[in-house]
């Protein structure tokens, strides 16, 4: 039986989210490890059907990265473990 969601097919979404995703946060100023760490929490919530903390997001995080209301800089703390990832600034904090 033929699924359109077969493991190799759901992979290759992930990736293909995930670089679109990627693309849309560097456009808004983050740098490679926020994006990348931004991307894997919301495909996550996601996968896990946590829908309102998931891609819908993404809008979100854009708007108030190109406000200034949160910011990329190297100076960024980021925190994961198994369940979450935080990032955390002096000011500014993406959760």
């Amino acid at each position: 039986m033929y699924s359109a969601l077969s493991t190799g097919n759901l992979i290759k979404v992930n990736q293909s989210v995930n670089y679109w995703q990627h693309r849309v946060m560097a456009k808004a100023g983050a740098n490679d490890e926020e994006a990348n760490m931004l991307g894997e929490a919301l495909l996550n919530a996601d996968y896990r059907s946590h829908f309102s903390h998931g891609l819908n997001r993404l809008e979100f995080y854009y708007n108030d990265m190109k406000a200034g209301a949160i910011s990329s800089s190297s100076n960024s703390q980021v925190k994961k473990s198994k369940y979450y990832f935080r990032l955390d600034e002096k000011l500014n904090i993406i959760q």
